[in-house]
């Protein structure tokens, strides 16, 4: 089985905005966690794009044709004053594309307002997306939320691991292939809304569990993934964070985990110590990292407010991110 993700818009089209908040972005953010929790049940993930880069629409769906891929989904996010999910399919309403989309927005009903399945194009009944024309497999694209409605953003940024988990999940049903979320356990079902607001957290402070990937943020999506290694694949949950991405705080610091990321609970020695590291908190809003500590070198990442940043030094006002490039002391706090 092999699925294709299409992150709308990237590069010189950034899609839709609202809210200090930018589609390219938000929509790559979101098809990256989908193509992780998919390839956990064992699926073959192919994407479009994997960072920020423009491709031109008519290649995505060719793209996936190349792919020989069994589902095609693109997924991004909606503008235009209006509130909810929905998902567009071909005029032609086949069976399978409506399996897929049906899918889809069962999961997404859980978040957002149901819009429920779209066919065509937008004014235009009889024409299509070129992501739905141009495909030889079943295939839908995906509009999650409204990018100029802020209680829809909000559920965005709190929500995404957990619609990330949901799109997943849905994709794999109408593939008919079973969905792990942990990659080794009985599938997962779909939840339902929670009846507090809070986080459906699965483990409690205190245990010792491993975990497959963790984060330097608990709010922040995009904050920097810190790859599994010695020191970072097993910790002691010390606090619960309800309402963020990645609720769980590891050994006071080491880390951020979410429940699709922790594996069970660890069997093996004493907890690593966290290791001594030098961090900033980004400040509101959106910031460049560049190549060098200028603000005439080439901008290399774009951070967003709260995202924490480790750095290894000072240079001229500006400090440096290992690996990455350099930020300017006014855009942190």
């Amino acid at each position: 089985m092999k699925i294709f993700l299409d992150a709308g818009h990237g590069g010189n089209d950034p899609g839709a905005t609202g809210f200090n908040r930018i589609e390219k972005n938000d929509v790559l953010d979101l098809t990256l966690k989908v193509g992780h929790h998919i390839s956990k049940s064992g699926v073959t993930v192919g994407l479009t794009r994997s960072s920020d880069i423009f491709i031109p629409v008519d290649n995505r769906p060719l793209a996936a044709n190349s792919y020989n891929a069994d589902y095609f989904v693109s997924i991004h996010r909606n503008a235009g004053g209006g509130t909810g999910a929905e998902t567009w399919i071909h005029s032609n309403n086949v069976a399978p594309d409506r399996k897929l989309a049906q899918s889809i927005q069962k999961e997404l009903a859980v978040f957002y307002k149901n819009r429920g399945i779209k066919v065509g194009y937008p004014g235009q009944p009889t024409g299509n997306f070129a992501i739905n024309r141009l495909s030889n497999m079943p295939s839908c694209l995906v509009e999650v939320g409204f990018m100029d409605t802020e209680s829809d953003n909000i559920i965005f940024g709190e929500k995404i691991e957990e619609i990330a988990i949901g799109l997943a999940r849905g994709i794999c049903n109408a593939a008919g292939v079973p969905f792990y979320l942990n990659g080794n356990s009985a599938p997962s079902p779909t939840p339902t809304p929670p009846t507090n607001g809070g986080e459906n957290t699965l483990y409690q402070v205190g245990q010792h569990v491993s975990f497959s990937s963790c984060y330097k943020s608990s709010t922040d999506p995009v904050s920097k993934h810190l790859i599994p290694s010695a020191g970072y694949d097993n910790g002691v949950i010390t606090k619960i964070y309800h309402g963020t991405n990645n609720p769980y705080l590891i050994n006071n610091g080491l880390c951020f985990v979410n429940n699709g990321d922790i594996r069970g609970l660890y069997s093996g020695s004493q907890p690593p110590t966290a290791p001594t590291k030098k961090t900033v908190t980004v400040k509101p809003g959106q910031w460049n990292i560049r190549a060098d500590a200028t603000t005439n070198a080439k901008i290399v990442q774009v951070v967003r407010g709260g995202s924490v940043l480790e750095y290894n030094g000072i240079k001229n006002g500006w400090y440096s991110i290992p690996n990455t490039g350099f930020i300017s002391g006014s855009a942190v706090l």
